[in-house]
């Protein structure tokens, strides 16, 4: 399609794939097993999304989300009516409206608090879920080979006073592969 957004976002895949040992990352800080519902929040194209799929099995449910159609549009023409059946999107803007009361198990935040206009709102409105909440960032002391540059990554410090300010109560941050970080918070 000329003129289509869609490139864009396979190209914001590929950067997706590169990353993918950090799906079985915030899977296992998330406590994941099979048969859970999870919200993968600012998914993008969703490559994690289809790697949260295959972790939750058919028994589970992944509910992704982004602001973006064209991300989602990009996510649903991956998707294969028999093994994602498990697998709905939603076009969200999580920092003006919290998500549906689908009584997630975990949600996932990843590489998306950098991009916001009010993190502190986005975090805000995923309290209402009262899920286990795994928020993963670039760390700003990563040699910036990847990601966003330095000064727009969000300090580990700032992302647990920001947690705690939206009702959280966050665990220590975690260094992860790929110049990331994450933060777990109940």
């Amino acid at each position: 399609m000329a003129g289509s957004p869609l490139p864009r976002w396979a190209e914001v895949w590929a950067r997706q794939e590169k990353r993918a040992s950090l799906a079985q990352d915030y899977w296992d800080l998330a406590r994941g097993r099979p048969g859970m519902r999870v919200a993968d929040v600012g998914c993008g194209p969703g490559y994690f999304a289809l790697r949260f799929a295959a972790l939750t099995g058919p028994t589970g449910h992944v509910h992704a989300v982004d602001v973006s159609a064209e991300a989602l549009e990009h996510l649903r023409s991956r998707l294969d009516p028999v093994h994602h059946a498990h697998v709905t999107t939603e076009v969200l803007d999580v920092e003006t409206a919290p998500l549906p009361d689908l009584h997630f198990h975990a949600v996932f935040c990843t590489d998306v608090l950098h991009h916001a206009d009010d993190p502190r709102a986005l975090l805000r409105n995923l309290r209402a879920t009262r899920a286990r909440l795994v928020v993963a960032e670039f760390d700003p002391a990563g040699a910036g080979d990847i990601g966003p540059p330095l000064e727009h990554r969000l300090a580990p410090a700032a992302l647990v006073e920001a947690l705690r300010e939206a009702g959280w109560t966050p665990e220590a941050p975690r260094a992860l592969a790929h110049e990331h970080y994450a933060v777990v918070a109940r």
